[in-house]
């Protein structure tokens, strides 16, 4: 006669309370950790590396820039500030967006320039080395001030 390899009603029983069924676990939930695992971390810029990327990225926008020369021989000129998203190729993700906006006519002309001149510079160059480090400067706010441009 064949032997059956099916454990008796017995044995089965007791192999279910020692190691549990699709139904009933042998752990409570206090045991199970259902939190989603730890996210990794973002690498982040130390800050002399941040202001030297910052500093190049704000050299381009600015040789792509011609302020009107209104705002050139201004003493206090009107000074956009306009906040850029960045793809990670250094493309624009959205229009360039003025965070300060004014009535006055002449700062509307130098914001439009602005606008127009990060549309102009993109893609900005971003240097390798900075490629880990995009969640730092996807979002960027440029202060376009007449006088920085000599």
């Amino acid at each position: 006669m064949l032997k059956s390899s099916r454990p008796s009603q017995g044995a089965a029983e007791a192999e279910s309370k020692r190691t549990g069924t699709l139904n009933s676990p042998p752990y409570t939930s206090e045991e199970i950790d259902i939190r989603p695992p730890f996210a990794p971390a973002v690498p982040r810029l130390d800050g002399s590396r941040r202001m030297a990327l910052m500093a190049d990225l704000r050299n381009q926008l600015h040789r792509c820039w011609q302020a009107p020369a209104a705002a050139k021989n201004v003493v206090r000129p009107p000074v956009p500030r306009i906040r850029l998203s960045l793809n990670q190729d250094g493309s624009l993700a959205r229009a360039p967006t003025l965070i300060n906006p004014s009535s006055d006519p002449l700062f509307r002309s130098v914001a439009d320039t602005a606008a127009h001149a990060a549309s102009r510079c993109s893609p900005l160059r971003v240097p390798a080395e900075y490629q880990p480090y995009y969640q730092e400067w996807k979002e960027l706010i440029v202060n376009f001030d007449p006088r920085d441009l000599g």
